[in-house]
């Protein structure tokens, strides 16, 4: 037996167009982001992450980073931004940029900003 479309019968659903497996243009890390903010053309990020690494740059490649917890790149060039190296001991859940661009605050689970202890905001 075959089927046929029967009068009144919805026509079939239209599939949506594949993606692309193609690397993608910004720097990668090894886990999730779950926050970021930006300042100028700054964007800070934090999540629960070990390493960032550049586009198109495989994992453990040239160019890999540590990046614990925390990292900054330019939102125009997309260039990490080497002088923004700090590091969290664990996730950090929020940051967010002071009203008038000059710092930025992170909170999360974190008792360790760059060896120091702050506690869970710094």
């Amino acid at each position: 037996l075959t089927a046929t479309a029967a009068y009144g019968d919805p026509p079939p659903p239209v599939l949506p167009t594949p993606v692309s497996a193609k690397a993608l243009p910004t720097w990668q890390i090894n886990g999730v982001a779950w926050s970021q903010a930006i300042v100028g053309n700054t964007v800070y990020v934090t999540g629960a992450f070990t390493k960032a690494r550049p586009p198109g740059v495989p994992v453990g490649g040239a160019g890999e980073v540590d990046a614990l917890n925390i990292f900054a790149y330019n939102l125009t060039t997309g260039e990490r931004v080497a002088s923004f190296s700090h590091s969290l001991n664990a996730q950090g859940q929020v940051v967010r940029a002071a009203p008038d661009g000059s710092r930025i605050y992170v909170g999360g689970d974190f008792t360790m900003v760059d060896g120091a202890a702050p506690g869970h905001v710094v």
